[in-house]
């Protein structure tokens, strides 16, 4: 049974030690399930928000009688009343095929949504769908062009494994079979080729070359930096500024290593802003603490003094309470010095890989420190919901996705979970089931 936190709301909470926030986890604000609802579905294995829009992938959705077709939906802020979060529209590509997996992946700026799908039956490789709002009516988001990797620059496969956009900028991720099995990231720019369209304008080689053909690979981009993770086989990032070598180039800057002899994954997930970066280790090891906890995950915070220097490490963030094979570190996002954390596999007694999320904040708990302000759980939480799979943060309002939720009965069709934050932290009084350090709550 849960119960309420006594005592213990997050807000009341602001000014005491970042442990306390740990104690208290907040509790969604809106729970987000498809209309049309279906096992299997994976619903919030993708998610993504941009003011009072979000979207939300379901890569394993059944449409038209098409296995694991896939969809994407948009939702929106205030549709259906106050504070409601309404379904405007359901995206497939238009070009439909089974097993395509559309919404593996989904990215959202303004106007402009993303969405990759890991098969296309025409290239036999990954593919990306552009949207806009109000193209093809009012409130209506439109397919405005589908992007493929380019065959010029020699065999390829998993296009748009990771994947990310910033303005008028989209980098994408794909392995090469030039010179072997090397990382590449093809880069497009809207308007280039014609109006409205989305042209290849650059192409980077990642500096890798394996007969590995499993990798975990990850995109950032903000501005003139892009960040490139190769949490497997290599456990690196790379570091490319535009215009770097010259004009439109995409040069390489830094090579940032893993932080310690266990890499755990060290860049399988990144999140850049600004001159902060994320880098996500979700099996490292820690070692701190009265024991070994193994592949718990750790996130590292990298800051740079800006665009042309080195980013050096500053910060290393676990959660207050680790536990083994959290998988803390999946899944990170940033913005306006904010970090999101997922830890999809995190277990607590209850709920065997129910999964967490935690909030970060730069400067809590003193000058460039960053530190936990809370952790967020679905109040709905039941045994493998891999709950934190994926995050998102804009201003005030956080996104999770649980794509497993409703596994206790075998339906698997999944869930996303929104915040409103206060100032910094959760609004939310902190919920559920056991009792830790003195606080009723999961943690």
């Amino acid at each position: 049974m849960r119960t309420r936190c006594i005592a213990c709301s997050i807000a009341a909470a602001a000014s005491l030690a970042p442990s306390l926030h740990a104690q208290c986890p907040a509790v969604a604000r809106a729970v987000l399930t498809a209309s049309d609802a279906q096992a299997q579905d994976r619903y919030g294995y993708s998610v993504a928000v941009s003011g009072d829009t979000a979207i939300i992938g379901a890569r394993h959705n059944e449409l038209f009688g098409l296995t694991q077709l896939g969809a994407a939906y948009v939702v929106e802020r205030n549709l259906g009343g106050p504070n409601t979060w309404g379904e405007r529209k359901l995206l497939t590509p238009s070009d439909l095929a089974a097993q395509s997996e559309f919404g593996s992946r989904v990215e959202l700026q303004g106007d402009t949504a993303a969405v990759s799908r890991t098969w296309d039956p025409i290239t036999n490789n990954g593919s990306i769908y552009l949207f806009e709002r109000n193209l093809g009516g009012a409130n209506n988001w439109g397919e405005r062009v589908k992007l493929n990797s380019d065959p010029s620059y020699g065999p390829s496969g998993l296009f748009a494994q990771a994947f990310d956009f910033d303005g008028d900028t989209l980098a994408a991720w794909s392995l090469s079979g030039v010179a072997g099995q090397a990382g590449e990231v093809s880069i497009f720019e809207r308007n280039a080729g014609g109006p409205d369209q989305w042209g290849l304008t650059s192409h980077v080689v990642l500096p890798e070359v394996a007969t590995n053909s499993t990798w975990i690979a990850s995109v950032s981009l903000d501005g003139d930096t892009l960040a490139v993770g190769d949490g497997y086989p290599y456990e690196a990032v790379y570091v490319y500024e535009r215009n770097l070598g010259g004009a439109g180039a995409w040069g390489w800057r830094q090579t940032i290593p893993p932080v310690w002899s266990n890499p755990g994954q060290f860049g399988a997930s990144v999140a850049i802003e600004g001159d902060a970066l994320l880098v996500g280790a979700p099996k490292a090891w820690y070692f701190g603490g009265p024991a070994l906890t193994v592949n718990c995950g750790l996130t590292y915070v990298f800051e740079r003094s800006g665009i042309g220097a080195p980013f050096a490490l500053l910060k290393t963030l676990r959660p207050s309470q680790p536990h083994p094979s959290a998988s803390f570190g999946v899944a990170v996002e940033i913005d306006g010095g904010r970090a999101v954390i997922g830890a999809s596999t995190d277990s607590q007694p209850v709920n065997n890989q129910g999964g967490s999320a935690w909030l970060f904040e730069r400067d809590f708990g003193g000058p460039a420190n960053w530190g936990e302000r809370s952790s967020l759980i679905a109040s709905d939480e039941t045994v493998n919901d891999h709950f934190g799979t994926d995050v998102a943060i804009d201003g005030d309002t956080v996104i999770v996705g649980a794509p497993l939720r409703g596994q206790s009965t075998n339906t698997n069709n999944g869930a996303a979970y929104v915040w409103l934050l206060q100032g910094s932290a959760p609004e939310s009084y902190c919920t559920a089931g056991t009792s830790f350090n003195g606080c009723t709550g999961r943690r």
